[in-house]
């Protein structure tokens, strides 16, 4: 069963403001490699995930965030940083 044509209209109107991690990463004013660290360790969530073809490399996964998101990830931003340096410290051992 797929969707009906409402549904795939939602579901593009709301992939369309949708970022890659380094534009996120600019639109929160973070390094790059700090939101995908983050995103790794699971204290964020990419909004969606999308197969993007990649000349040369075949397709390759994508993360996406839109700014409704983003925006919800800037307002915890103190708290994030305190639980990475944590998870740091038990790694660290």
């Amino acid at each position: 069963m797929g969707f009906n044509k409402d549904q795939i209209a939602r579901v593009s109107e709301y992939r369309r403001p949708g970022m890659r991690l380094t534009a996120a990463a600019e639109y929160l004013e973070i390094p790059k490699g700090r939101l995908d660290r983050w995103e790794r360790e699971g204290l964020v969530e990419a909004s969606f995930h999308r197969r993007m073809r990649v000349t040369g490399q075949g397709t390759v996964g994508a993360r996406h965030f839109v700014p409704d998101d983003l925006d919800r990830i800037r307002a915890r931003m103190p708290e994030i940083e305190r639980q990475s340096k944590a998870l740091k410290k038990t790694r660290r051992g």
